[in-house]
This record gives C-alpha cells, sequence and structure tokens, in this order.
C-alpha cells in the first residue's frame, strides 16, 4: 500500500468513527428530548408557559417540531425505559420496530435491530407481521439491488412464476441454469465408468 493509500484508509476510518459517535449522539439526543417532551405533556408543563394544548407547544416558532418526531421521542422512552439497553441502536431502528415490540419479542427485535440493516429489519419484520396473518403462506423473498453490477438479487429460478410452461421447459430451463452456476459433473461426450 502507499503512503497516500495508507493516509486515504487512516482519513476513512477517522471519518467512520466520528460518524459512529455523532449517530450514538443522536441516539442520547433523541432519547433525552423524548424524557423532556413526556415530562412536559404529562405533568401539562406547557400550561405554565402560556399555551392551549401540547400541540401548540411543541409546534410553536420557537421549537418547530414535527407531531410525529415528538410522539416517536416520547413512545422511545415508554418502550425503553433505560437508555443503556438501546443505546448502541440507531435511532431509525428503534422507532422502526417500537411498533412490533411486546414483552415476548423484545429482546429477539433488539437483537435483530443490533445486527442487520435499516431495510433487513424492514424486511423480517414485515415478514414476521405476514406470517402472523397467513402462517402458511410461503416467505417473500427479499428482492434488492446489487451493488455491483446493479441486476436484481433476491429470486432464485424456483421461485419464480412458471404459469403457461411446460414441465418439460421448467425442467429444462432449470437445468440449464444449473449447469451454467454449477457447471456439470460430467464432460461432454464422456461416460462415466
Amino acid at each position: 500500500m502507499s503512503q497516500s493509500e495508507v493516509g486515504l484508509a487512516t482519513q476513512a476510518h477517522q471519518l467512520h468513527e466520528q460518524l459512529l459517535g455523532l449517530v450514538r449522539q443522536a441516539a442520547f439526543y433523541s432519547y433525552q428530548m423524548g424524557a423532556i417532551l413526556k415530562k412536559i405533556r404529562d405533568e401539562e408543563a406547557w400550561k405554565s408557559l402560556g399555551y392551549e394544548t401540547f400541540n401548540s407547544y411543541f409546534a410553536s416558532p420557537e421549537l418547530g417540531l414535527k407531531k410525529t418526531s415528538v410522539y416517536r421521542a416520547i413512545r422511545l422512552v415508554e418502550v425503553f425505559p433505560q437508555f443503556e439497553e438501546v443505546k448502541d441502536i440507531p435511532v431509525s431502528k428503534l422507532t422502526t420496530i417500537t411498533p412490533y415490540l411486546n414483552e415476548t419479542n423484545k429482546s429477539e427485535l433488539l437483537l435483530l435491530a443490533k445486527s442487520q440493516s435499516l431495510g433487513d429489519l424492514l424486511h423480517q419484520l414485515s415478514e414476521h407481521q405476514r406470517q402472523e396473518t397467513e402462517p402458511k403462506s410461503l416467505p417473500l423473498p427479499k428482492i434488492y439491488i446489487c451493488n455491483e453490477c446493479k441486476g436484481i438479487k433476491g429470486v432464485t429460478w424456483d421461485r419464480l412464476c412458471h404459469c403457461g410452461m411446460t414441465p418439460n421447459q421448467i425442467a429444462f430451463i432449470g437445468k440449464a441454469i444449473d449447469k451454467f452456476v454449477f457447471g456439470s459433473d460430467e464432460e461432454e461426450g464422456v461416460e462415466e465408468e
């Protein structure tokens, strides 16, 4: 590695660490905002500040907070009363799992939120919800764009619709795909002994 490549790699790691620190701070600040907003709402402190409603308080020009952001932050504090248990999970993932949480799946969903990308987490949650409403349904594939070639990934030949094809056509195409992907065990024209 050249000196400039080492310098770029070092800088990239430093920037990455700075970004991770900011993500953690964002989670902490969002949690703190939720705790303060919850207290102001629950104790009706907004009345002492001269506002007619809690909504008019947080929407004031001074704060300019959106209703969804306020109630997500409050819900975060209500669902996770101990910040320590969620401090390493980005707020976007916490707010994503919150509607699905119950006492039996809390640790499982926290583990998913820690270990998966937001896209994978959303796929898992929607699949879990679908399985609850349609228990005998087949799982949906996660379809996504390949980062390298920009083609579509996540669908196999077996899972594609074959309506209108004969069984021989399906078998022929399946074998051709297998041969292309996995190679042939036999050399063409050479019989095994």
